[in-house]
């Protein structure tokens, strides 16, 4: 009986070490998060979407263009939705965008960076959501290109 007992655990030892527990899924903020990046980075290939990116976190912000634009351009690897990101940050703690997105740079995910800065996940992806709002109106409202024009 003792041996069946042994046999019977090392068979759910080795199961368990063969087929771990997934880890656990991200939350439903937490994804809303990486496909509003995604969908922004998409959105703002153009320089006209990338003003209308700005002007929008800008509005919501208060966050100066030019300073959105210099953060931009003193960090051309990273997407524009790093900078929209930090900006959020940088609204909703009183600190400056730069310290959020050299946290970024880093390496640190925004989900840690707005965790260690007690700032809601709900609150960044509802701001994310209008600047992607704004660039979906933004496309919407392009006039269609003329009969046998090519663009």
């Amino acid at each position: 009986m003792t041996k069946q007992i042994f046999t019977a655990l090392t068979a759910i030892g080795m199961a368990l070490a063969l087929n771990p527990v997934p880890a656990q899924a991200a939350s439903a903020p937490e994804n809303q998060l990486h496909q509003l990046q995604k969908q922004i980075n998409e959105g703002t290939k153009t320089t006209q979407q990338w003003e209308t990116a700005m002007h929008t976190i800008s509005v919501q912000t208060g966050v100066p263009r030019d300073q959105l634009r210099t953060l931009r351009q003193n960090n051309p690897t990273v997407e524009p939705s790093a900078v929209l990101i930090s900006s959020v940050l940088a609204d909703e703690t009183k600190k400056a965008p730069e310290e959020f997105l050299k946290q970024h740079i880093a390496g640190q995910t925004w989900v840690q960076i707005a965790r260690d800065n007690k700032v809601p996940l709900d609150k960044i992806d509802a701001r994310l959501e209008r600047i992607q709002q704004a660039l979906a109106a933004g496309a919407a409202a392009k006039p269609a290109p003329k009969a046998g024009t090519r663009q």
